[in-house]
């Protein structure tokens, strides 16, 4: 008979299956030396030319596949032509190895997130920006120990469900931003978050802005309730000075940037406490010239910050405020008022100056301010404090209108 390597048939008639031939561990199924036995010489014979077939196609490829990886790589070849698809199975192997070595050099998102924050910048992050992380942080709690190679792009919506539209849109912005930066280490390898589906917030044509009697109240609340607050609120309204309770200029700006003294009256906001990091001059106009004074009157303190308070003791007063006057509060309110009754006298090249505005003023005319006509503009730049009799000081009397 034909040898194949150490391949013999051999006869034993004492068994059943008397005819067997011995398998070397290169061509058995488990890789190591296996007895085979058949009924009949015939099958012996069939089995060991199979065998020979096998050697002779693949040659020396036939060391590094036993009958069991034949079989294997048979199974996988036919799932590929019943889905149609033409590639070679090694192609599709490097392709898995790949996904192996990209798993394995991933990270959780919990370290990714804590790295991205300890990135080094510029500008260190702010206090806002800070807060919204850890709001999206921990939406994505039950993320946090899973790798980042790992999170699907329906995990990250189940996590962001229920949110309001905009705290969505708000959060995906987060989230998109602490797996870019894992691209970018090569801890990912395509980012999840890029194919999230929410409906996204659509903004009306019209921004909201206080009307002058809504301001009137608010001001005059504001003298009741807190009279520190008093140039707080007016600076806001009528300088436009961002006003962020956390981190925004007005929990910044000094009682020395306020140029009072001069004849052109002013607020000089430094570089290192706007937003843009520019230096920017507010003109002090008549109302906001007032309402320093009423300030100033009743004893105020004219030293240091002009807010006295920030973060949750502004916001908290303020909300105090507003429900005293019976106003809901509209998102930078009294900035947009500013703006939006300020256009009609001094134009929106000026008004974008003073806001500190780096768009174009077509974005200024879309989400900063509403059309006012000249004469409700004149009426408003008109708002001035109440008169306090120096016998009365701390008596807030009825709010009057100059002529």
């Amino acid at each position: 008979m034909p040898r194949i390597a150490e391949l013999l048939i051999n006869h034993d008639p004492t068994r059943a299956k008397p005819w067997w031939i011995s398998v070397s561990p290169k061509l058995s199924d488990t890789g190591k030396r296996q007895k085979r036995f058949f009924s009949s010489k015939e099958k012996a014979e069939g089995e060991v030319q199979r065998l020979k077939i096998r050697k002779e196609r693949f040659g020396t490829a036939a060391k590094l596949l036993t009958p069991a990886d034949e079989q294997q790589a048979e199974a996988a070849l036919r799932l590929l032509r019943e889905a149609n698809l033409n590639v070679q199975l090694s192609v599709v192997v490097g392709e898995y190895i790949q996904r192996i070595k990209d798993r394995n050099a991933s990270k959780t998102l919990g370290f990714v997130w804590d790295s991205y924050l300890k990135v080094p910048r510029k500008k260190p992050l702010g206090r806002p920006y800070l807060t919204s992380m850890r709001f999206a942080k921990d939406k994505l709690s039950s993320l946090h120990d899973m790798l980042v190679a790992d999170i699907t792009t329906e995990q990250i919506e189940n996590c962001l469900m229920g949110l309001a539209s905009s705290y969505q849109e708000a959060t995906l912005t987060r989230v998109k931003a602490v797996l870019n930066y894992a691209l970018e280490k090569r801890w990912l390898t395509q980012n999840p978050a890029s194919a999230c589906d929410f409906v996204h917030v659509t903004k009306t044509s019209d921004v909201e802005i206080y009307t002058i009697d809504q301001i009137r109240t608010l001001l005059t609340t504001t003298a009741e309730l807190y009279p520190d607050l008093v140039p707080t609120v007016a600076i806001m309204a009528f300088a436009g000075v961002r006003p962020d309770v956390e981190d925004g200029e007005i929990t910044k700006l000094e009682w020395e940037h306020i140029i009072l003294k001069d004849r052109q009256k002013r607020i000089e906001l430094p570089a290192r406490i706007t937003k843009t990091a520019r230096l920017r001059t507010i003109k002090i106009r008549p109302p906001l010239v007032s309402w320093l004074e009423w300030h100033i009157s009743t004893n105020g303190s004219v030293e240091g910050l002009v807010s006295p308070y920030r973060g949750t003791g502004l916001r908290n007063r303020l909300r105090n405020i507003f429900k005293k006057a019976n106003l809901d509060r509209v998102q930078d309110g009294l900035r947009h008022s500013f703006a939006s009754y300020l256009v009609p006298i001094d134009g929106k090249e000026s008004v974008s100056l003073e806001l500190g505005h780096q768009g174009s003023l077509e974005v200024m005319d879309k989400h900063y301010r509403r059309s006012v006509t000249r004469s409700v503009a004149n009426k408003f730049w008109k708002l001035t404090a109440p008169v306090i009799e120096k016998s009365k000081k701390r008596k807030v009397i009825p709010f009057s209108m100059a002529a």
